[in-house]
């Protein structure tokens, strides 16, 4: 997994990301950061984090409208909290928003100007990578007290409140009373940087827990929260894709894989020595098989010195032999009228007769290429071969081993 945070002033292909690469699942690491095109390209999941000046929250109530009209609705109630056209600005609510609405209860609603989103993507987008998810850095508090995070440094404080009605950038202290009660309430959660710890420490009178950058990202990912919608959602063959490449990532990376990455090296390692020993034993055997037919060759016909081919060769000297004897072979007249005629139908009359040794040609009859066809495979094992030659069919032996 990948967890990019937008900064807040984009300068385009020099924008620096701050960004933590981690594994699902498991606790942050320390977060680095770099230009666009030296993010990691390996790591999966990619979540992209909005600050919170970035964003703006409402608690509204609209009234009792379908889903498909809640967007609609949300805008003309918020349209005049709004400093710009609604048109430019991306409007996001959660499921449980939407469920909450339908009872006639409040419910949050977050506001990001839709160009500087834009913005602030462009340069991961064209470097190929694929945002899943776009959250908010700070969220609702829906259930709890509300928490106070402390950043920056003792000169310039920096300061983001969480409650149940979302999160707000406090402006720099000293803090109005009623902000300063609710921060000092017994209940409230504080959290800072390591640089902060002490100045929260003074002025609140007890310690905060410590939340480096890279915590601070891994826990905004943790949210119900998705800003990836609109221009920015992700269609069904999108997450489809996304998850086979989340698979393929986690199966080739996490370390919870590793033994099974192995295993599976090894069993290709074996699987192909197994195939390299069975073709060189197959070799081995063709070998000899050669080695063999070759003794046996120039063992039967003592007159053959060099053999190229020796059950080619082996076949013609037997042909030879028999017609030394005086038998009929395969080539003869006599044989190659027998072979045909179990071959075709008997009712089959010859026209045209002619015959060279190893070859039969006689005119094309009235017989159908049905016939033909089913002569050609009893010929073919007794081996010959019948073929169409412009008028003439031609029945030819072929020597074979």
């Amino acid at each position: 997994m990948l967890i990019i945070a937008l900064p807040l002033h984009p300068e385009g292909a020099a924008t620096e990301y701050l960004h933590l690469r981690s594994d699902p699942g498991q606790a942050a690491g320390s977060a680095q950061t770099a230009i666009a095109a030296r993010l990691p390209r390996d790591a999966g999941t990619v979540v992209a984090v909005v600050p919170a000046q970035a964003l703006a929250w409402h608690s509204v109530t609209p009234p009792p409208v379908g889903r498909t009209r809640l967007a609609g609705a949300l805008e003309g109630l918020i349209e005049e909290r709004l400093l710009e056209d609604p048109a430019q600005t991306h409007l996001v609510f959660t499921p449980a928003g939407a469920a909450a609405a339908a009872q006639g209860q409040a419910m949050n609603v977050v506001v990001c100007q839709k160009t500087w989103l834009r913005q602030a993507l462009t340069p991961l987008q064209a470097q190929g990578l694929v945002i899943t998810r776009i959250v908010p850095e700070w969220s609702p508090r829906l259930v709890g007290a509300p928490w106070l995070w402390v950043g920056g440094h003792p000169e310039q404080v920096t300061a983001v409140a969480c409650d149940d009605r979302g999160a707000m950038v406090l402006p720099p202290p000293p803090w109005p009373g009623a902000i300063s009660a609710a921060l000092t309430h017994p209940d409230a959660v504080l959290l800072s940087e390591p640089a902060m710890a002490a100045w929260v420490q003074t002025h609140f009178g007890r310690a905060p827990r410590m939340l480096n950058p890279g915590q601070r990202l891994w826990q905004a990912q943790q949210t119900e929260w998705d800003l990836a919608q609109g221009e920015w959602a992700q269609g069904r063959r999108e997450r489809w894709a996304r998850f086979a490449q989340e698979m393929a990532q986690s199966l080739w990376h996490a370390p919870r894989w590793r033994a099974a990455r192995w295993g599976l090296a090894a069993l290709l390692a074996v699987n192909l020595l197994g195939l390299q020993w069975m073709a060189w034993q197959q070799g081995q055997q063709q070998q000899q098989l050669r080695l063999q037919m070759t003794a046996m060759l120039t063992h039967s016909f003592p007159a053959v010195q060099v053999v190229v081919d020796a059950p080619l060769q082996m076949a013609r000297e037997v042909q030879a032999l028999q017609r030394a004897m005086g038998q009929p072979g395969p080539g003869d007249m006599e044989v190659m009228l027998t072979q045909l005629a179990r071959a075709l139908p008997a009712s089959t009359q010859l026209s045209g007769v002619q015959f060279s040794p190893g070859e039969l040609r006689w005119q094309a009859s009235a017989l159908g290429s049905d016939a033909i066809e089913a002569a050609r495979a009893p010929l073919r094992t007794q081996g010959y071969q019948l073929v169409a030659e412009g008028n003439q069919w031609l029945l030819r032996t072929e020597v074979r081993p």
